[in-house]
């Protein structure tokens, strides 16, 4: 009763209005909404998943593995479809994003790859949200974290393509061949990333061990100057 004698009424008559207080104008839009409902926080990956040198396709997977909007067989299921789930590529688990990704032999085998070229001492997550989380809290020089993302997302799509062809073509994965797919790209990829390594023996080892130029920061130049005689002095100047 207190709250409603303390509301202010306009000294005119006027049509009330509803109001999201969440807006700065008080409207509500479709994205303050859901904004609202996933109680989501601003994300700070888009600038390392959408890059210049990275295929536009890669990208894209990347992002619906984020979003788990990959047509696993599990998230076919969720979509009305019924038929059994089962990994074309290990045959001995379901089809879902945590398992053809991180959890299978094959996947794993990729990512211990990857993570001993790094020289990254950490264990395989057990969740994509988790994998790449420390995807982005790797700590490197510019060249190295450019190849690092890209081998990242390079990995996933390939394990991607690789159940894909498994099902659709009926090829056997063969892990030799896909991890010198994955080194071959990023060898191709390395030309066009921007970025320098530090001058560190850490980092050389692992340009190294993949195959790549390190490209190091511009010494300073030093420019010759040549200065005229000095004139002799006047007499009258001593």
């Amino acid at each position: 009763m207190s709250d409603i004698l303390q509301i202010h009424l306009p000294s005119k008559p006027s049509v009330d209005h509803l109001i999201w207080p969440l807006s700065p104008k008080g409207e509500l839009t479709f994205k303050d909404a859901y904004k609202f409902y996933n109680n989501s926080q601003p994300v700070h990956w888009v600038s390392h998943l959408w890059k210049p040198f990275i295929p536009p396709r890669v990208s894209c997977l990347s992002w619906k593995i984020m979003q788990n909007r990959v047509p696993t067989q599990d998230n076919l299921q969720k979509r009305g479809m019924f038929f059994v789930s089962r990994c074309e590529i290990c045959k001995t688990n379901v089809d879902n994003v945590e398992h053809l990704f991180l959890k299978c032999p094959y996947a794993h085998t990729l990512w211990s790859w990857l993570f001993s070229s790094f020289l990254i001492n950490k264990d395989i997550p057990n969740s994509t949200s988790h994998m790449w989380r420390m995807i982005f809290k790797v700590r490197m020089s510019s060249q190295l974290l450019n190849l690092w993302i890209s081998g990242c997302m390079l990995a996933f799509h390939l394990i991607w393509d690789t159940r894909n062809q498994a099902i659709f073509d009926g090829n056997r994965p063969v892990i030799s061949r896909t991890l010198q797919h994955l080194k071959g790209w990023l060898q191709d990829l390395s030309s066009l990333m921007p970025g320098t390594m530090k001058n560190s023996v850490h980092e050389l080892s692992i340009l190294h061990k993949l195959g790549i130029k390190g490209i190091c920061n511009s010494s300073p130049k030093i420019i010759g100057v040549s200065c005229p005689p000095s004139l002799p002095l006047d007499k009258g100047e001593y």
